[in-house]
Order: structure tokens, then sequence, then C-alpha cells
């Protein structure tokens, strides 16, 4: 019999400000049921000198990935839903709360339930991390903005993807579908999510079931994940994943190629030139529908040039999985 409702499921590293926060938002959780688990290679004792009301439950692992920190944890838990958050990122006071009220209504439903939500930036992100932020949200991820937006809207889609920064599953289901798939870092998670799909199962989007999440702090860091995701998305591709066997998924890669051979094709005719002013025309789109999210006028300009590069680096990520095929386990922010 499951002692808590809950378990929260943190891998770290190490303790750093960013876990603090996450802990101490955790304390300030309407909903009381539940309990968490912090799985690290490296010690983490000094934490359990805080004061919390909830159960904190550290384990010390020689483990190395997050899949495999969350699947160790999840086969462990007292919880009897398991809840999922990174720890660069903290809960809305009533996100447990809201993760209670949805499996309250779902829990007699025959097939596997994944609820999902947004993991929105932080008001103290930093400058580069804000435009960052845009990227993610504009109209050129299409619906995978939803995963970084408060939308009521998204409510009613239909998904088959989710990140693991904000996802909670019960524990049955969970092991059930086989927990993530630690062969790969990132997109555990998206392997998670095939296996719900494939077991008849289903990703629901709550917008009040929310978390905070930091993004990338510099230049480096952001077109690092970028390209992670992207040469992996490539290899689920190559490997007929429902969830990853999309033309969207093709689109940055054209376009890359078609930047690249843009100055040889405007010899053979000014009409190639078209493609690129329909992109600089969607970026000012974006940029004025982006002024519901972002004030400052510097992040509003600077984003439109990450947004492009990262287009160009996602394409190149994905093209370079064709060439490649070996399987990455990059570790670090």
């Amino acid at each position: 019999m499951n002692n808590y409702k809950f378990s929260v499921i943190i891998p770290t590293v190490s303790n750093n400000t960013f876990l603090l926060k996450c802990l101490n938002f955790l304390n300030q959780q309407s909903f009381k049921n539940f309990e968490v688990l912090l799985v690290s290679e490296n010690d983490l004792k000094s934490i359990l000198n805080k004061d919390y009301f909830f159960n904190l439950r550290i384990i010390n692992k020689q483990i190395f990935t997050p899949g495999k920190k969350r699947n160790y944890a999840a086969s462990i838990a007292n919880g009897e839903y398991l809840c999922f958050i990174d720890d660069d990122a903290y809960p809305d006071k009533y996100w447990l709360e809201e993760a209670n009220n949805f499996f309250l209504n779902h829990d007699k439903f025959p097939t596997h339930i994944l609820l999902g939500g947004p993991g929105v930036i932080p008001e103290d992100d930093n400058f580069f991390s804000k435009c960052s932020n845009l990227f993610f949200c504009s109209i050129f991820t299409g619906i995978s903005k939803s995963k970084y937006l408060v939308r009521k809207k998204y409510e009613s889609f239909n998904f088959d993807d989710w990140p693991s920064a904000n996802m909670s599953i019960s524990k049955k289901s969970f092991l059930e579908i086989g927990g993530f798939d630690d062969n790969y870092w990132p997109g555990e998670d998206s392997k998670l999510c095939l296996n719900l799909i494939n077991s008849s199962g289903k990703i629901v989007y709550r917008s009040n079931f929310k978390v905070f999440h930091y993004r990338r702090s510099s230049f480096l860091k952001h077109f690092k994940q970028i390209f992670r995701y992207s040469y992996t998305r490539g290899l689920f591709f190559q490997n007929n994943d429902q969830n990853s066997r999309k033309f969207l998924y093709v689109i940055p890669t054209l376009f890359m190629f078609y930047v690249f051979f843009l100055p040889l094709l405007t010899l053979i005719s000014i009409i190639f030139i078209i493609p690129i002013l329909i992109f600089l025309l969607l970026l000012v789109i974006d940029l004025l529908i982006s002024v519901k999210l972002e004030k400052n006028l510097m992040v509003l300009i600077f984003s439109r040039l990450i947004i492009f590069l990262s287009f160009i680096c996602y394409g190149f990520g994905f093209f370079l999985s064709f060439i490649n095929k070996k399987i990455y386990l990059g570790l670090g922010r």
C-alpha cells in the first residue's frame, strides 16, 4: 500500500541554488501528502540540515543519467503517483493540488494517463535566457511551444510527447510501460511517451499544472541543448518512432541547406530569395506576437538572431544524426 499520494522525483548532480529553490517551493505546496526523492552520484547530506515539512529521501548512487536516476527513484518510491521535475525548475504553489484534482477525476480511466504542464520562464532569469525563451515560444516551434506557455486552449489538443521537466503519472502505469529509456539523454522522455501511446495511453495538458523552469544561461549552453535534442530526434526519426517521424522535424535541415546554398541559388535566379524573405517576415510577425511575453526591446530584437541560428543549429544536428548515428549521453547543462 502506498504511503503517499505523490512521490516527487528530482535527479541532480550536486547541491546548487536552483535545487534549493525547488525544495523551498515544494515546502510551500498547498497539497501536503507527498515525499521528495533526490537522486545524485554526489553527496547531498548538507541538504538534510534544512527544515522541510515533507519527507526528504536522498539517494546517493553511482548512476549518472537523468533517466536512470528517475527509474531507480520510481522503483523505490512510496507514492501512488510519480511527479517529475528538473533540479533547475521550481513548482507553482498549487502544482501538486492541480495534479491531485486531475487524477481524482481520471483514476478510473482504463488507459495509462500522463499529466503534463508548462515550464514557464521565471521572472528573474537573465537576458540571454529570455532571448532563448522567445525561441521556444515562437511560431517556429509549432505546438511544442505549449510546453513553455500557460494556455487554456492547449488542454483540448492531442499530444504524443512531453518533457520530463514537468510530468506526472501513476507509479503502476510508469512501471508497466517500462519507465524512461536510459539508453538516451536527451530523448528518454520521448521514448517514455512513445511507449505510453503504443500502450493506448494518453498525454493530457493542464495549464495550471505548471512549474517555473530556468532556460540555458549562455549562447554556448543554449546551442549545445538545441544540437543535442535535434541530433537525438534525428535518431528517433530514422527509427520510425511514431512521435518523431514527422516532416516538421525535417524543415530546419532543409532550411539549413537552403541558407548555405543561397548565394549560389541567387546567381541562378533572384526568385530563390523569396523563402528567406518569407522567413524574415515571419520573424517580424513573431516579434509582434512576442510583445505579449516580453517587453524588453533588446531581448525582442536579439532573440530574432537566436531564433535564426537555433533553426540552423537544429537542422545541422538533425542532419548529422543521419551520418554519425552514434548515441551520445552528454552530461551537464
